[in-house]
């Protein structure tokens, strides 16, 4: 009879977790379906950012220079 009453409790302790689970999940669940779509900012409009076909390589060759001395493993 004691198993019978320990049974019991781990079901009572399971079915009170299950219900403050629950009642965790609507709040979220509701706090989300109130939210309103029209408050999210949209992303700024970023203009071209190179100009030119010089300016691209420009920027390709400083950043090649900057990876070469950034990018080398430091030791000691």
């Amino acid at each position: 009879m004691a198993k019978t009453g320990v049974l019991s409790r781990h079901k009572i302790c399971i079915f009170c977790l299950v219900l403050v689970l629950m009642a965790f999940v609507s709040d979220a669940k509701s706090t989300y379906a109130t939210s309103n779509t029209d408050e999210v900012i949209p992303p700024k409009v970023r203009g071209p950012l190179f100009r030119t076909a010089r300016e691209l390589r420009r920027y390709l060759e400083q950043l090649d220079e900057w990876l070469a001395i950034t990018g080398r493993p430091r030791f000691g």
